[in-house]
């Protein structure tokens, strides 16, 4: 027996856990102090907003109550930046420095000028991971450019500009609104001015209406949840979104979250998704060519497949792109109708602006959305009031300073 061994022996477990902990202890404390001594040696800390419990877990949760009760931004203005006084403040969440800030300068130092020193980072990826894998909002450097030269093609004027596949699923929405909400099936009879003076849930059917888009555009077929009141696909796309929102405002924590429903959800989405990229996967490259470049039965999906035969890669392109395109638009569409609602003038005149640029009858075609200027103005200042992407995340991936504050 060596040394080493009866050495080990004589030792009891009590000592060698002490010893463990104590080096984990000691770990930490070098970790910190490096850090402070960075900090100081390239600017200052932000204003800290304290916390009175461990691990920060008072801060945590007062931001799962806000999801919760859909006061995110609320409680962030009241709670974060009028409290201290301040447009950046700090915390430290289950050891890891925050910085919050809604300082311009900031945000344009983050999102601009100083846009190589910020990046999703390897704690972003390991959150949104399984959802959205390695896509455009998961990524940084090389990952994230070869991802926007993936997507970029996609969204050229050629292609935004047609407004058919909107305009194809409006007549479903015209017939689930005058339901007062999903039809019971495509072939549900409907009087279509049973709606006047009726109350009904409008952001629920504008985000059914942009999922049954979105899947359209994307996979050359929808889901249809405007006519289907439960949806397997999309009630597994809204819990997957519910998880991830409750998981981000977990921080480190997150991991005690049980996953069990949410990767049950991931396995319909996947399993819905996946089936389109096998069938465009079949196709050879001489079938794509000419089915892409046909007016008819073009997908975003057969353009991923030209680029790339990885179904990893367009799976998770796909889902990035549907997370996208479905929930802006339903925001916006929601948040502009509660304004318009709630200021009759404004409703009258962009109103009377459609009526004379498009008419009656006619549907709009993208000439025709250039030519209202009201109509933009309006879409502009609902974003202006409910930016649909409100809060940002990013990782410092190097030493930095922002411009003003702190941090």
């Amino acid at each position: 027996m060596g040394v080493v061994e009866a050495v080990l022996e004589q030792l009891s477990a009590r000592v060698i856990l002490s010893f463990l902990l104590f080096a984990i202890v000691l770990h930490r404390v070098i970790q910190r102090f490096d850090e402070h001594r960075r900090i100081k040696r390239l600017g200052n800390y932000g204003k800290n907003m304290g916390s009175w419990v461990p691990l920060g877990l008072d801060i945590v949760s007062r931001g799962l109550r806000a999801v919760w009760t859909h006061k995110t931004m609320e409680v962030w203005r009241d709670q974060f930046f009028k409290r201290n006084k301040r447009n950046t403040v700090e915390a430290r969440i289950a050891n890891e420095r925050v910085v919050f800030t809604i300082d311009p300068e900031n945000i344009k130092a983050i999102l601009a000028t100083q846009f190589s020193d910020f990046g999703k980072g390897e704690p972003f990826r390991e959150e949104w991971g399984e959802f959205l894998g390695d896509s455009i909002f998961t990524t940084d450097g090389a990952m994230w450019h070869n991802s926007r030269q993936m997507l970029r093609p996609q969204f050229t004027r050629d292609r935004v500009s047609d407004l058919e596949c909107f305009e194809a699923h409006m007549d479903t929405l015209f017939r689930a609104m005058a339901n007062g909400g999903a039809l019971q099936g495509e072939n549900q009879t409907v009087d279509l001015k049973g709606v006047n003076g009726r109350v009904i849930d409008i952001a629920d059917l504008f985000y059914r209406y942009t999922l049954d888009v979105a899947t359209d555009f994307l996979l050359g077929t929808d889901v249809k949840s405007m006519s289907t009141p439960k949806q397997e696909f999309a009630e597994a796309f809204n819990n997957v979104q519910r998880f991830q929102n409750i998981a981000s405002r977990a921080s480190n924590l997150r991991w005690l979250i049980p996953k069990w429903q949410y990767r049950a959800d991931l396995r319909v989405i996947n399993t819905f998704v996946g089936r389109f990229i096998d069938l465009a996967l079949q196709m050879t490259p001489e079938e794509l060519e000419s089915k892409s470049k046909a007016d008819k039965g073009y997908t975003f999906l057969h353009e991923l497949a030209r680029f790339t035969r990885d179904p990893k890669v367009i799976r998770d392109q796909v889902i990035a792109v549907l997370l996208a395109g479905r929930d802006t638009t339903a925001g916006t569409l929601s948040w502009a109708i509660y304004e318009l609602a709630r200021h009759p003038e404004c409703f009258a005149k962009m109103r009377r602006e459609i009526l004379e640029v498009v008419g009656p009858t006619k549907p709009p075609t993208y000439e025709h959305l250039k030519n209202m200027p009201y109509m933009k103005a309006v879409i502009n200042e609902t974003l202006r009031l409910y930016p649909s992407v409100p809060f940002n995340v990013r990782l410092a991936l190097k030493d930095c300073t922002l411009p003003r504050g702190g941090g």
